[in-house]
Parts: C-alpha cells; sequence; structure tokens
C-alpha cells in the first residue's frame, strides 16, 4: 500500500464528527495513511475534540479564522505537500457522508490507472444510475 496523507477540513462539527469511528478505522491503516484534520476556526469544541485524538498517523491544523472548506482542503494539501513523503495526497468529508473504507477502493482504481491526475468519489445522480449510500463507488 502506498504512503497516503489525507486531510479532513472542520469547522464546527463537534455535534457531527464520530471520532471512535474514525480512530478505529485510523488504529487499522496507521501503517499507510496519515490523517491531516483542519480546523478552519471552529467556534465550538471541534478543536478540542481532534486534540484528543492520540493516534501517531493523525495531526490537526488549526487556522485561527473561518476562511471555509476549499481554503481550508488548500491549507491542508499544502501542509502535506512540504512534507514530501506521501505518494497520494486527498481529502475528505469530516461528516463521513463517503464512508472511509471506500479509500481503498479509490486507491485501487488510482494504482490500476497511474495516468489519472485524480481520483473522485461522488454522490451525484447521473443519468442511468442507481445511487444510494452504501459506501459503493460507482464509475
Amino acid at each position: 500500500m502506498s504512503n497516503i496523507g489525507l486531510v479532513i477540513p472542520c469547522y464546527n462539527e463537534a455535534k457531527r464528527i464520530d471520532i471512535e469511528y474514525i480512530s478505529h478505522i485510523l488504529t487499522d491503516w496507521q501503517d499507510w495513511l496519515t490523517v491531516l484534520f483542519v480546523d478552519d476556526g471552529s467556534t465550538d469544541e471541534t478543536g478540542r475534540i481532534l486534540g484528543n485524538i492520540c493516534l501517531r498517523n493523525t495531526k490537526v491544523l488549526s487556522l485561527k479564522l473561518n476562511s471555509g472548506k476549499a481554503e481550508a482542503v488548500r491549507q491542508g494539501l499544502i501542509h502535506l505537500m512540504n512534507r514530501d513523503d506521501f505518494d497520494l495526497i486527498g481529502y475528505w468529508d469530516a461528516d463521513m457522508s463517503t464512508p472511509l473504507e471506500t479509500l481503498p477502493n479509490m486507491l485501487d482504481i488510482a494504482n490500476l490507472k497511474p495516468h489519472l491526475l485524480a481520483v473522485i468519489g461522488s454522490r451525484v445522480k447521473l443519468c442511468g444510475r442507481d445511487i444510494k449510500r452504501n459506501g459503493s463507488i460507482y464509475l
């Protein structure tokens, strides 16, 4: 498995983020996955909750002011790219609307088609497709 860096932007996620679920997955994947949580100037308990995750493969980047999801992702990606020790870098939504268990499927696609510049998962309903939120990836 490649060395993967994953940005998870967070803004006022204290009531929604499932730290137990994320910690369980990250414990199993700590040999190949590093997660950078980007606290985008949260005004609730998000920063404290993220700070209490004590896994070696997690980091927290705290932005003082809320700058929006795109900027939080951008700051996180820049932070990981500056480390220069990842084979692939991406981002994931904090609400886990797409379960983390789908990440290996996306990595399989990236490995099978190395000419791709990006692998993007989406729950957008396309003509002729039946989209279900069960963690499946539809190509």
